[in-house]
């Protein structure tokens, strides 16, 4: 769904992803293409038409990847944000060989957890 998303709205695509300034930067090139099609009543289309497909393409890419980073992490149930980010960056951590700094982050994630568990 979100590649549909990013074929018809790129900058709202980016948005949904997480990636806010890459997204807001995307609309105001969007905006760009929309606003000089319009005045130009169409005749700019050499310049808008690229100007759009380069909006889309930036989309795709970047949804591509945050999709291949976290495989339906949104759709598994029972984790919060929190939860996602520590486990990415457990992932990313242990991948560079720093099993101690993952340790402690998992450490500080629990303690964290255990505080939203009391209040």
């Amino acid at each position: 769904m979100l590649y549909i998303v990013a074929l018809i709205l790129p900058p709202l695509a980016l948005l949904m992803v997480g990636a806010w300034l890459q997204g807001i930067i995307n609309l105001v090139v969007f905006l760009l293409a929309i606003v000089l099609f319009i005045v130009s009543l169409g005749i700019l289309h050499i310049i808008t038409f690229p100007l759009w497909i380069i909006c889309v393409i930036w989309a795709m890419v970047v949804v591509h990847r945050v999709r291949r980073r976290r495989p339906h992490a949104a759709h598994r149930p029972g984790y919060d944000a929190r939860e996602l980010i520590r486990l990415e960056s457990a992932a990313v951590l242990e991948r560079r060989g720093q099993r101690a700094v993952v340790e402690i982050v998992e450490l500080a994630a629990d303690r964290d957890a255990a505080r939203q568990r009391r209040d």
